[in-house]
């Protein structure tokens, strides 16, 4: 058995696979329900990070998909209709329980993947926080800080471009499943707060908080411009997060040495946010 959906295995199946735990690793896909405009779906963040989870296992039969947890912390979103949001202490709480399960179980590589930005304090609280055994891999990351080199690289919007709903989240929409996609899109660049705050996906800086608010600032619900969003610029996105999460579980299970990675040897220009 490989590159499987947890919820699709038997038991026997799950105590075959922890007798060699450090072979395995889990990907727990994490996202948000929330509104993207009028031109997306609601469930844009935990579609794609779940979409990315299914493409590293199809890559490598020794992972196991855990099921997606849709609901993330999206309280900004809920001007508009379609969002449904947890608590930011519930949403830690939940993760708490399944992390800890899905250990319980005997598996010891397991990767929260990502899909909110709203999400990422909160997850990246809980991983730290958790006990886990020694030589335990718990991780979190979200998949599209794996892949702003690529969409640095290939965008058409200026600065500003993508924040939420913009030319990124369009593009990888455009990819997995255009018929989703509205083509007549609303277009309202970022205007940042603070040079110190959030500019674009791309530019986040140390200040958090401190803006006006989503509903006064981005009555339509998108913050950029998806006008020319291109499904060739959402499949470099994910095929970059693909990569990445590759790269990382090789490191955890020792068949990469992080040292001599170009990122930790100033090859590569460019942050992960």
């Amino acid at each position: 058995m490989g590159g499987l959906a947890w919820e699709t295995l038997r038991s026997d199946e799950f105590a075959a696979a922890v007798a060699s735990p450090d072979e395995w690793f889990v990907l727990l896909p994490i996202g948000a329900i929330e509104q993207h405009g009028d031109h997306l779906p609601v469930d844009v963040d935990i579609h794609a990070s779940t979409e990315v989870c299914r493409a590293v296992a199809e890559r490598d039969d020794h992972v196991i998909v855990a099921p997606a947890l849709p609901f993330g912390f999206s309280a900004a979103q809920t001007y508009r209709p379609g969002t449904i949001t947890l608590r930011s202490n519930t949403l830690i709480e939940v993760l708490r329980d399944v992390c800890a399960s899905i250990l319980d179980c005997g598996f010891t590589r397991l990767l929260v993947v990502n899909g909110h930005n709203g999400n990422k304090w909160m997850a990246g609280q809980l991983v730290t926080e958790l006990p886990r055994k020694p030589g335990v891999f718990l991780g979190m990351l979200t998949y599209f800080d794996l892949a702003l080199e690529a969409f640095t690289e290939h965008r058409t919007s200026r600065l500003g471009g993508e924040g939420h709903a913009g030319e990124l989240e369009t593009a990888v929409e455009l990819f997995l499943r255009p018929e989703r996609v509205v083509d007549e899109r609303a277009v309202r660049y970022v205007t940042p707060s603070s040079a110190y705050g959030f500019v674009d996906l791309a530019v986040r800086g140390p200040l958090a908080g401190g803006g006006r608010g989503m509903a006064n600032e981005y009555p339509e619900g998108v913050m950029g411009d998806p006008t020319d969003a291109t499904a060739e610029l959402g499949e470099s996105v994910l095929e970059a997060a693909v990569t990445g999460i590759q790269e990382i579980m090789a490191e955890a299970r020792g068949e990469a040495d992080p040292s001599v990675h170009p990122r930790a040897t100033g090859g590569v220009n460019g942050h992960l946010g």
